[in-house]
């Protein structure tokens, strides 16, 4: 509602415009009729370009994931070519013709038929889009969202078991959709020049992790095509520069790791079965910032490492990466970052709030890494 508001106040625009030319001088429309004229070729371009190239699709599936995100199915147009982290404008007739709303592409290019978009309720038209699914009670499959829970790793501590029992989410997916979307795009992004970097690191806050999460997907399934014997270009190998990777996430409650949970446990795993076979290195670095007070922090993370060495996997997340509490410590990231130099010139991509770049920018100017950055 209140997006409407505001989008159809600025159309008054308009209205000013054409009272101005009436009470300028004469000659005032030479002046007004170039630019005015642009921005109506730019605004018409949209729908000539999606229905012309088209880009005239179908959402094919929605899932509402844990923590009011939303996963829209989209059928990927013909012709339709992006690199990983490339994002898009869509518009939904079925939520209003009025707009066009930008997303980050959070499938791999090598995801031949389907295009992902994750889309978390922050904004009054994505809260929007998430209530329209969310009334469509009837048409919902729940499916369960759980970690499983060894009875050997029960830990005696009901503080621990609490914070990992709340995490019991359910998804609620809606199939067999043909829903009309139109696309604009795709637009390039940060990650652009990801496979002509020799160390990269990439960290994310929160939704941030978009972008990154179709850059591990293009890791994945570029490593899978190399053990098929397919190429990716004259004199390159299928990761091109890339000798190591370094993904951090940055999450509010452990659920949220859930979002992107099979995929990254078939890049960990994937990692495992080939780490004798390529030299390439990947780490994983997760953090939980909403944790209990510091005396009950401490059993939490007794709790956690006790499990991880005993099982070789997270009590959170299920994955090979232990889950650290709070908030990274950047100045010692930075130092073990900056150790790591023989894997070659390391290159920063950060997407996430705007008040964690400039932080990181610092650090990273204060090791002479390359910085890149999207914020939300």
């Amino acid at each position: 509602m209140w997006y409407d508001v505001f989008y159809w106040t600025h159309k008054l625009q308009f209205v000013f415009w054409v009272t101005l030319i009436l009470h300028a001088k004469d000659d005032f429309w030479k002046v007004f009729i170039l630019p005015f004229a642009i921005y109506i070729l730019e605004k018409g371009r949209k729908y000539v370009d999606a229905f012309r190239w088209g880009r005239v699709t179908r959402i094919v599936e929605v899932n509402l994931l844990p923590n009011k995100m939303s996963q829209l199915v989209i059928k990927r147009p013909e012709g339709f070519h992006y690199k990983p982290g490339d994002y898009i404008f869509l518009k939904a007739p079925h939520l209003g013709w009025t707009s066009w709303h930008a997303f980050t592409i959070s499938s791999a290019p090598e995801q031949k038929d389907i295009l992902w978009l994750h889309i978390k309720a922050s904004g009054n038209w994505t809260r929007h889009l998430r209530r329209h699914y969310e009334n469509s009670s009837d048409k919902w499959d729940d499916i369960s969202l759980c970690i499983e829970d060894d009875d050997e790793a029960q830990l005696n501590e009901t503080r621990f078991d609490q914070f990992h029992n709340e995490s019991d989410e359910i998804v609620q997916s809606i199939g067999n959709l043909n829903t009309v979307a139109l696309l604009d795009g795709p637009y390039s992004a940060s990650t652009a020049s990801f496979f002509d970097t020799e160390h990269a690191v990439l960290i994310s806050a929160g939704i941030g992790v978009a972008p990154f999460v179709s850059v591990l997907g293009s890791v994945v399934r570029r490593r899978l095509a190399s053990q098929a014997g397919q190429t990716h270009g004259k004199g390159r190998g299928p990761l091109g520069k890339l000798q190591r990777l370094d993904f951090f996430w940055i999450v509010r409650e452990h659920s949220s790791v859930q979002w992107f949970a099979d995929l990254l446990h078939d890049a960990q795993q994937q990692h495992h079965e080939l780490a004798d076979d390529c030299p390439f290195i990947m780490d994983f670095h997760i953090y939980v910032t909403s944790v209990p007070q510091q005396e009950e922090l401490e059993v939490l993370q007794m709790g956690l490492k006790m499990h991880h060495e005993l099982h070789g996997v997270d009590a959170l997340t299920g994955l090979r990466t232990e889950t650290k509490c709070g908030r990274p410590k950047w100045p010692a990231v930075f130092r073990d970052l900056s150790a790591q130099s023989r894997h070659g010139s390391v290159h920063v991509f950060y997407c996430g709030p705007q008040g964690l770049e400039k932080e990181l920018r610092w650090f990273s100017a204060q090791h002479r890494f390359h910085f890149s950055w999207e914020n939300f």
